[in-house]
């Protein structure tokens, strides 16, 4: 009997070991070289080259001038990648005195935004028009947080955009993404996400999912979803998964010409980090870019134009 029960263990490890090497298999064959070779191309021809956080915190470093890593908070890249933003964090008793945003762009060169008593979170630009939605935190009350547009295009228009925040609260927001027009944004929390007219303040899609990531051209929308890549055409709202046999983690960001997708996942079935990926959202297919250590979930990268690295 005991000969027996062994015999039926050893064979369902048998069968399952090797319906995981078969599974290994055809993951990696959903790689495609030809995704670099095409990745490549798209970089060459837009001057373009990819940036991650502390890249970009680097980068606000020089043109601030600024030394410390605790001064940068949430540098954000412009969906055309041609200009940064960047929060200078208040030092502990020094008050408000540091620029609400700061805007370093290929076309208009560094400025400083002041919003007296607030700091700056999750910043995210349009090109063109210059859009920022930022979520602004009272500087004496931290647990008071608003949502707000600026409007960049003739001076400075503040719009305050909080009261269409209605999927969840405001204070557990953790991602904004705008679209190039800056007709869209897209705000989520860990569990659920909405996007907005920014004309209007009507929601457009408000559902489940995190790291909602809008295209450059406000059609489509990227999202996670119980560890499954989700992309949702805005147009009819039909949603469809992609790379399935994967676990999805975090979502980057789009490439300006809105083809390419940065995300995170863990593409095989031994290994001790997950991966960046970049996606080539037309054909479905994929590419390996880097290992991603603990708890960095591919969020913070994108492409950012080498004229604004020169200039």
């Amino acid at each position: 009997m005991v000969f027996r029960d062994d015999w039926f263990a050893f064979q369902c490890w048998r069968r399952s070991t090797f319906a995981a090497l078969i599974w290994a298999t055809s993951c990696s064959a959903r790689q495609d070289a030809g995704v670099l070779s095409l990745l490549r191309k798209m970089e060459m021809k837009d001057e373009l080259t990819l940036f991650d956080r502390s890249d970009a915190q680097r980068h606000a470093w020089r043109a601030a001038k600024t030394l410390s890593n605790e001064l940068i908070e949430g540098p954000s890249i412009s969906t055309d990648g041609l200009a940064v933003c960047w929060a200078e964090i208040d030092l502990p008793g020094e008050g408000r005195k540091r620029p609400f945003l700061n805007i370093d762009s290929v076309r208009t060169g560094i400025r400083a935004i002041q919003l007296p008593y607030r700091s700056a979170l999750y910043p995210a630009m349009s090109d063109r028009p210059l859009k920022i939605v930022v979520t602004a935190m009272d500087f004496e009350a931290p647990h008071k947080r608003s949502l707000l547009l600026l409007d960049l295009q003739n001076g400075l228009n503040i719009v305050d955009m909080t009261q269409f925040v209605t999927t969840f609260d405001i204070r557990d927001q953790d991602s904004i993404s705008i679209s190039s027009s800056g007709a869209l944004v897209a705000i989520g929390s860990r569990i659920r996400f909405q996007v907005i007219e920014l004309t209007n303040g009507r929601t457009v899609i408000s559902d489940s999912g995190r790291f909602p990531r809008l295209s450059p051209d406000g059609k489509r929308l990227a999202f996670v979803r119980h560890e499954e890549l989700r992309m949702c055409s805005l147009a009819d709202r039909r949603v469809a998964s992609m790379l399935s046999e994967y676990r999805v983690m975090g979502i980057g960001s789009w490439s300006p010409d809105g083809r390419f997708l940065l995300a995170s996942a863990w593409t095989r079935l031994f290994s001790f980090n997950k991966k960046q990926i970049v996606i080539d959202t037309f054909s479905g297919r994929y590419a390996e870019l880097t290992d991603l250590g603990e708890g960095d979930y591919g969020t913070q990268s994108a492409w950012i134009s080498k004229k604004l690295l020169i200039h």
